[in-house]
């Protein structure tokens, strides 16, 4: 009966430090895209702070759009209430 549980405690061990492996390579995987700003558009502060919106333009018009990913768009304004257009700064 011993051998059991010593095959036991070797299995729960192994599963126990491959999670934590995984765990680890998903971390440091993330703490590098964040880092090199992997994805990250002009509404975002950086790579660590996210704002969770996707910023669109119409490739016709210029006009820039934020979403959030839940289907809805709305327009993205400067602070004087005038929409963002691609390449304008005020």
């Amino acid at each position: 009966m011993n051998q059991y549980r010593r095959v036991g405690y070797d299995f729960t061990m192994g599963m126990f430090h491959a999670i934590g492996v995984i765990v680890l390579i998903g971390m440091a995987l993330q703490l590098g895209l964040n880092a090199f700003q992997f994805n990250v558009d002009d509404s975002d502060y950086n790579g660590f702070n996210r704002s969770g919106l996707t910023v669109h333009t119409d490739h016709k018009t210029g006009l820039q759009y934020l979403s959030d990913g839940n289907g809805a768009l709305i327009q993205r304004t400067w602070a004087d209430g005038s929409q963002m257009i691609r390449g304008e700064h005020k």
